[in-house]
């Protein structure tokens, strides 16, 4: 017996009496039904993905499955209403994901006498895709990290402190970093140890006026347990044992006192450390980077800091330059700093050219530190995609800046100009009518309605 399934397809009486030995010698779970859509032949992998028995099956139609929950949608039943081959994802009864596909046959007058439907579990392809997705992520967030920690050098200046960083950084001595408070001394140190042989080690960085003179001792040499009163059972390694194989950086080295630097020269010299409560000392293999805000050979005068410890510090070093001896490093920083601003929060804010040009005419006393504050803060509370110099207004003052440059950056009349705007700007968003504005600003109804008009893009009353 022979029957016609279009001009290509023949269905022979053997093929059909053993159709199951046939559909389960494949791993791919299978589904035939006929172009009602009854089921007429499942394999024994379909069994088992959708938790069906052949007996509770054969017979019954996809929309009765789909009605029932056990396959939803039904693509069986996609493909009799499009009489087309499609391709879906599912989830079976388990919550594991398929992708099945699914394919009409035609008889010879044009019509579905079948449907062929098969599925592959890519459940673990997906979890796969989805670690891929995180780990992408991660690596977007860390080369988010890496490049806010990047050094920024336009000017000659920082050119310079940048040429020496890294030929400081082919040598293992031990260096120090001079500069006012926020310059980057710390930025620099990280540098130093990236850019050294020591990378792959580690980098402990210690702030030597954040800790109390008392812990300062045990913190920096470790401890052997039971030392002092609230010790830890097992004693602890200070952070000179942490450095080991890397790079040790003391910020405001300055602040630490005689009888600890009489200690930490020796660790140098002899390149070993004893905890508190031991006798024992322990041999290390670290490079030393400090730092100071403070002119150091003024407290090696004064008898606040010891000659000889001095001289083993200052082997190398590199002086950076506060920023208002560096202007032109400013408008980069401050597109770096949005820049970062806008990937770890997901915006889009940008400067207008007034805005850049306000903050070139501050002194900036708190440095790249302020720098960078003030334009996360301010990038934070502007509502506007576009930052403007008013928007800056109330964290910087620039009209009080002694600087004699700020008055080549603009004219009188552009910075009266503008001055003018920031304070009706300002009254119209408290007052938000011009009586009351030219009430606070104790002038004529009619000069605060056409200086609003002027200076309000949006103006309406």
């Amino acid at each position: 017996m022979k029957k016609s399934i279009g001009s290509d397809t023949i269905l022979t009486k053997e093929l059909i009496d053993n159709i199951d030995v046939i559909l389960d010698a494949t791993h791919n779970d299978l589904l035939i039904s006929d172009g009602d859509g009854k089921v007429i032949a499942i394999n024994s992998t379909f069994e088992k993905m959708y938790g069906l028995k052949k007996e509770e099956t054969l017979g019954k139609t996809v929309f009765q499955l789909e009605d029932e929950g056990f396959i939803n949608p039904s693509i069986v039943a996609l493909v009799l209403k499009e009489k087309r081959r499609i391709s879906i994802q599912q989830k079976n009864y388990e919550g594991r994901d398929f992708l099945v596909t699914a394919s009409p046959v035609f008889d010879d007058e044009g019509k579905i006498a079948f449907v062929f439907s098969y599925s592959r579990d890519i459940t673990e392809i997906l979890e796969l895709q989805s670690q891929i997705k995180l780990f992408s992520e991660e690596l977007d967030r860390l080369r988010g990290a890496e490049s806010e920690d990047k050094i920024i050098s336009v000017s000659k200046a920082s050119k310079d402190a940048c040429t020496r960083m890294r030929t400081i950084a082919a040598y293992d001595a031990s260096v120090i970093l001079t500069g006012a408070s926020g310059v980057g001394k710390t930025l620099y140190a990280r540098h130093i140890h990236k850019l050294s042989d020591r990378r792959d080690g580690p980098f402990i960085e210690v702030n030597c006026a954040a800790i109390p003179e008392t812990l300062m001792e045990s913190e920096l040499f470790g401890y052997e347990k039971g030392a002092f009163t609230g010790a830890s059972e097992k004693g602890k390694a200070g952070f000179i044992e942490l450095a080991d194989k890397g790079t040790l950086f003391l910020d405001e080295i300055s602040e630490m006192s005689l009888p600890l630097q009489a200690k930490l020269l020796s660790v140098i010299q002899d390149k070993t450390v004893t905890r508190v409560g031991g006798v024992k000392p322990k041999k290390v293999d670290f490079r030393l980077i400090t730092a100071t805000n403070q002119d150091i050979s003024k407290a090696v005068a004064e008898g606040k800091f010891r000659e000889d410890l001095f001289y083993r510090l200052n082997v190398l070093n590199l002086n950076v330059l506060p920023l208002k001896e560096r202007k032109e490093d400013i408008i980069p920083l401050c597109e770096h700093f949005l820049e970062a601003f806008n990937k770890r929060y997901g915006r889009h804010k940008e400067f207008d050219a007034k805005a850049l040009q306000s903050l070139l005419g501050y002194a900036w006393p708190g440095n790249v530190r302020e720098l960078s504050n003030v334009v996360e803060r301010t990038a934070m509370m502007t509502d506007s995609d576009v930052i403007s110099a008013i928007d800056f207004s109330s964290r910087v003052e620039a009209a009080d800046s002694p600087e004699d440059d700020f008055f080549e950056v603009i004219d009188l009349n552009q910075r009266m100009e503008e001055t003018e705007r920031e304070i009706f700007v300002r009254a119209w968003k408290k007052y938000g009518s011009s009586t009351k504005v030219a009430k606070a600003l104790s002038i004529s109804q009619p000069t605060a309605y056409r200086k609003l008009k002027k200076h309000i893009d949006d103006y309406s009353e």
